[in-house]
């Protein structure tokens, strides 16, 4: 069980990183309102369906688990920052600050896998 879910946040960890900027460059295209709205849809859609695939762990729990963390995405970015950035910018900024969190996140799973063995 431990691998499992070790394995499903290193694969939802490697999404965010690859559609970060892809979903960043959409919020600024489209706006922060229709892509958060989607987003919340596709999270929920993969949380409800979640338990009715969770005895096939590969790969339909790991596609959902994905599918969970693209749907988050958007949440994700921050508004906090809107002040010191420019307007044109904002959701692309957003996703650098995801993306290195989710960096950080990794590097610190791997240091305490390091630790641990």
């Amino acid at each position: 069980m431990g691998k499992v879910a070790g394995n499903l946040g290193f694969y939802a960890a490697v999404a965010c990183i690859l559609f970060e900027f892809p979903i960043g460059s959409i919020m600024d295209a489209a706006g922060r309102k229709w892509v958060s709205t989607c987003g919340f849809l596709i999270s929920g859609i993969a949380l409800f369906l979640m338990p009715l695939f969770s005895m096939q762990v590969f790969p339909y729990l790991y596609i959902l688990r994905i599918f969970q963390t693209l749907g988050i995405l958007p949440m994700i970015n921050s508004p906090l920052f809107l002040d010191y950035i420019k307007q044109s910018t904002i959701a692309v900024s957003g996703a650098w600050i995801s993306m290195i969190w989710t960096v950080a996140n990794i590097v610190s799973i791997c240091v305490t896998l390091v630790i641990s063995t």
